[in-house]
């Protein structure tokens, strides 16, 4: 289920740890695991942005919704990763059942997360999640 962000919700971002699980994500044809931010817990679902590694190749419209992870070594990850803006999931809490996160945003990240997502949403007069 896709949704979009608010800005209360951005508040209750703004104090949550922002932690980062390996989930798996599915589509029509398909699927795989793949890190995800974890923004928002609620009572039976989570609220999710994907977490990818591909960025060249896409779309200037693209990568204008995508976070470059300055911390990603120290947030759990890989490789240099960015977090996907463009649309915020709301997945089932099983998703996430017996599985502990592999890392979270360090402060820096957080703080320069909610910057990116503040102009996202000054910018484009709509919410992060609603920009495709």
């Amino acid at each position: 289920m896709v949704n979009s962000i608010t800005a209360s919700q951005l508040m209750i971002i703004s104090t949550v740890k922002q932690y980062i699980y390996i989930t798996y994500m599915s589509w029509a044809d398909g699927g795989k695991n793949r890190p995800v931010l974890v923004l928002i817990l609620g009572d039976d679902a989570v609220d999710i942005y994907k977490i990818t590694t591909k960025f060249e190749g896409k779309s200037e419209a693209v990568r204008a919704q995508y976070f470059k992870i300055n911390d990603w070594a120290q947030a759990g990850l890989d490789t240099q990763s960015y977090i996907d803006t463009g649309t915020l999931i709301s997945l089932s809490m099983a998703a996430f059942k017996n599985k502990p996160p592999i890392g979270k945003l360090t402060e820096n990240d957080k703080l320069l997360l909610l910057k990116f997502l503040n102009r996202c949403m000054n910018l484009h007069g709509a919410s992060p999640g609603e920009l495709h």
